[in-house]
């Protein structure tokens, strides 16, 4: 057998989150993600920011063994799993937030070279002191290049926005509502 690798991956838009090898292969390997999360996994140090973190759900992600690639186990989070159990690179492009009005946050998707009917976006905020998550919205797919996401439930604090969208980098982002 091909030595292998294991990812942890968000189950509505395939980015993974965290990957990981093994010394020797279980008799039995564990098909759900909580053997390794307990009850969510801490994602922190994206792209832009390093102090913003959020914690997704163990019911959130899944999990997949393929053989061993090391470039993919390097940068795993530049690539994501398709619905057929594929890794790919994500797109170039990035998710952006380029506003927030009052209590409405505004997410942009670009172009991409995938349909829109066939993106799913992901949308989670969090209290900055990494409580469960206050708001969660599962958009899928994805029916418009901008989605404007209300807010207006919340308390007034210190959040951190998670932003998914399939093929697209992972936007996290703190942000403050008064």
């Amino acid at each position: 057998m091909n030595p292998q690798m294991n990812f942890l991956y968000l189950q509505a838009t395939g980015h993974i989150l965290a990957a990981f090898t093994r010394a020797g292969l279980p008799q039995q390997p564990e098909t759900k993600p909580d053997s390794f999360v307990g009850a969510g996994l801490l994602v922190r140090g994206l792209e832009k920011t390093t102090d913003a973190t959020v914690i997704m759900p163990a019911g959130q992600i899944s999990i997949l063994q393929t053989d061993l690639d090391p470039s993919k186990l390097r940068s795993f989070r530049s690539n994501y799993v398709t619905a057929d159990k594929k890794v790919l690179g994500l797109n170039g492009g990035s998710v952006t937030v380029p506003s927030s009005s009052g209590r409405m946050l505004s997410v942009t998707i670009p172009s991409s070279p995938l349909p829109l009917n066939t993106l799913n976006m992901l949308v989670s905020v969090q209290s900055s002191s990494l409580s469960s998550p206050f708001f969660s919205s599962q958009l899928s797919p994805a029916l418009t290049t901008t989605t404007i996401v209300d807010l207006s439930s919340l308390p007034s604090g210190a959040y951190t926005f998670f932003v998914a969208v399939t093929s697209f980098p992972l936007l996290i982002e703190s942000l403050t509502l008064t």
